[in-house]
């Protein structure tokens, strides 16, 4: 009995784990469609706009933009084009997105606004 339920709260553990994941990566927040920004873009600004402080580590942002299908030998050099492209997609609204050298990407507060 003790070991089931150990089970049973390590896999509720683990469902809360995946749908805090979820929630980070999937746009429910639908970004201007003006902007035109294809979905794995809307998927890494709003992750950045819901982000405590508008940090991504470098590892968050490949989780959100290298999907099965996109998986390719150089994981975080792909992550770092996508976020080239999402700067070039929204820069023309004001809106930037900061490289922490060694760190992630940031999306400061004012830009956080004008993307939300």
């Amino acid at each position: 009995m003790n070991v089931e339920r150990q089970l049973r709260e390590r896999i509720s553990e683990l469902e809360e784990a995946l749908r805090q994941a979820n929630e980070t990566v999937r746009p429910s927040t639908l970004m201007p469609a003006e902007w035109r920004l294809p979905r794995s873009l809307a998927r890494l600004a709003v992750a950045f706009s819901r982000a405590p402080g508008g940090f991504l580590t470098q590892a968050q942002v490949v989780d959100i933009v290298c999907l099965p299908s996109t998986i390719s030998d150089n994981p975080s050099g792909y992550a770092g084009v996508r976020i080239c492209h999402l700067r070039k997609a929204v820069s023309k609204y004001e809106i930037e997105i900061l490289t922490r050298w060694g760190e992630g990407y940031e999306m400061p507060a004012a830009s956080r606004d004008v993307a939300l």
